[in-house]
């Protein structure tokens, strides 16, 4: 919470710290993981969904203003499943 969602302190209360736990428990409840450590498998899988793919789809804005192709190869379905099912260690 303190890394995530404490960008404006004024708004660190009670009431938001129970909707964003809601929002990433509803996130994270149907992602059929197969690992055998759920904790660190979960944020990860967070941290990809919630996180990195809205910063880096966002930054891939820039091209379409410019009408320009991009392309995301490391986010290609295969390799992220791929992952998906490694060991974290």
């Amino acid at each position: 919470m303190k890394k995530h969602y404490s960008l404006w302190l004024n708004l660190v209360n009670k009431k938001n710290r129970e909707f964003a736990k809601n929002r990433i428990n509803n996130s994270i409840k149907n992602n059929n993981l197969t690992t055998e450590n759920k904790i660190m498998a979960n944020y990860e899988y967070w941290e990809w969904k919630e996180r990195q793919s809205k910063l880096v789809i966002n930054g891939n804005k820039a091209y379409d203003f410019f009408n320009t192709e991009w392309e995301m190869p490391l986010w290609d379905i295969e390799i992220v499943n791929f992952f998906k099912k490694m060991n974290l260690n």
